[in-house]
């Protein structure tokens, strides 16, 4: 099946959202033209949504690291079956303005700020 990606743009927030419905051969390709297009239209955060039930999950997800995108949550039943957001955030987060109080909180905030220093290496 070919690349089936949706895209929405929230200007004010200067965000993307990547919705990857499904994933070819041809997702690189496609995804990059997407990326591309959102970054001209001055996006600063690309979110990417995928579908965790896709048994090449692992590949995008490398795919995606690779070219920045860290850990941003689990969508559980989003897609009638759980998802993964990805995000990509230019400049750097500020993580320093995060203030969460619960322990739990923490310890997710300390996991995807984890997860984007490994990406950033």
């Amino acid at each position: 099946e070919p690349t089936s990606i949706e895209t929405r743009l929230f200007e004010f927030a200067r965000v993307a959202r990547v919705t990857v419905r499904e994933a070819g051969q041809d997702f690189q390709a496609v995804f990059e033209g997407y990326e591309a297009d959102a970054l001209a239209k001055g996006m600063v955060v690309v979110q990417v949504w995928l579908k965790l039930s896709r048994p090449f999950i692992g590949e995008l997800v490398e795919y995606l690291r690779g070219r920045g995108y860290f850990f941003g949550g689990i969508l559980p039943r989003w897609f009638g079956v759980d998802g993964l957001l990805m995000q990509k955030v230019m400049p750097r987060p500020n993580w320093e303005g995060i203030h969460l109080y619960s322990d739990r909180a923490l310890a997710i905030l300390e996991a995807v700020r984890h997860d984007w220093q490994s990406v950033m290496a």
